[in-house]
C-alpha cells in the first residue's frame, strides 16, 4: 500500500515539475528561499561502515505550500544555477545563506538577500532561510522515523514529501483520490 501511494505521489510530482515556478506572479513580490542539505548516515565515533552522503538542493516559497527538492552531485554553481534558473522566476527575491555558489545571482537578473548563519538566523536587511531550514528538519526527522532510507530511493521519498507538502491543507482527500485513480 505504501509503495503504491509513494509511486502515485512520484508520478504527480513529476507532472507538477513541468509547470512549477517559484515567485512567478509579477504583481506579487514573493520571497523564495534556497538551500542545500546533506543526506546520509552518520558514523558514531568514526567507527563502522562509511556511507556516502547525497546533496539535495531545495527551494521553498514563503507563505505558500510550494517546495521543491532535487538530488544533486555537488553544490557547485555550475550544478545549482541551472536548477535555480529553471524553477525560480527573476521577479522573486531569493533568500539564501552565504554559500559561494549563490553570490553572483544578480548577474542573472535575480534580486537576492544573504543571511550569514555565523551572525544569526536573520540578517539586518530581513533575509532569512528559516522556512527551508524547517523543511529540512521535518524531512530528516521523517526519514529518521522510518529508520533511514536506501540512498537510491531518496529521490522517491523526497517527491512523496513534496506532494504531501503541496496538498497538506486537504491531504486525506488528495491521498484517497490518488489511491482510487
Amino acid at each position: 500500500m505504501t509503495t503504491k501511494l509513494r509511486r502515485k505521489c512520484v508520478e504527480e510530482v513529476d507532472k507538477m515539475k513541468a509547470s512549477l515556478v517559484f515567485g512567478g506572479e509579477v504583481e506579487v513580490l514573493s520571497n523564495v528561499e534556497i538551500d542545500e542539505a546533506a543526506f546520509g548516515k552518520k558514523r558514531k565515533n568514526n567507527k563502522g561502515k562509511r556511507h556516502d552522503k547525497k546533496w539535495v538542493f531545495g527551494v521553498t516559497e514563503q507563505n505558500t505550500n510550494k517546495v521543491f527538492f532535487e538530488v544533486v552531485r555537488e553544490r557547485k554553481k555550475t550544478t545549482l544555477l541551472p536548477i535555480i534558473r529553471k524553477y525560480v522566476s527573476t521577479s522573486a527575491v531569493i533568500h539564501h545563506d552565504d554559500w559561494p555558489s549563490y553570490r553572483k545571482l544578480c548577474d542573472y537578473g535575480y534580486k537576492h538577500m544573504v543571511v550569514n548563519h555565523t551572525k544569526g538566523f536573520k540578517s539586518k536587511e530581513g533575509a532569512c532561510t528559516n522556512t527551508i531550514e524547517g523543511v529540512w528538519g521535518v524531512v530528516k526527522q521523517r526519514i529518521t522515523r522510518m529508520h533511514g532510507v536506501k540512498m537510491e530511493k531518496l529521490d522517491d521519498y523526497l517527491k512523496e514529501y513534496i506532494y504531501r507538502y503541496h496538498v497538506k491543507t486537504n491531504m486525506l482527500d488528495k491521498l484517497i483520490e490518488l489511491l482510487v485513480c
